[in-house]
């Protein structure tokens, strides 16, 4: 709430309406699940929308010798090979 962000009734009772004529059954449809799916679909695009437009990216350089890429992978474990061997002869 400290950002401002908030949606306004008629944008949510204009996506309700737009997904209701799409709605084969509209009777099997609970109004109160449907009006607060798209209340929490606006707010999610409107937040994203603003995180967007107020943050920055800022590309590090790797650093030189350091190998990160090596030390984030582990390794495959040995003998898992023959547990599938086992189980693909029964």
């Amino acid at each position: 709430k400290a950002e401002q962000i908030e949606l306004e009734a008629g944008e949510i009772e204009a996506k309700v309406k737009e997904l209701s004529r799409g709605f084969s059954d509209s009777s099997r449809i609970d109004p109160a699940r449907l009006r607060q799916a798209v209340q929490e679909d606006l707010m999610r695009d409107k937040l994203l929308g603003w995180l967007e437009s107020h943050s920055t990216v800022t590309e590090k350089a790797p650093e030189q010798g350091n190998d990160a890429t090596a030390d984030a992978k582990p390794k495959a474990k040995k003998g898992g090979g023959k547990k599938a061997a086992a189980s693909a002869d029964a």
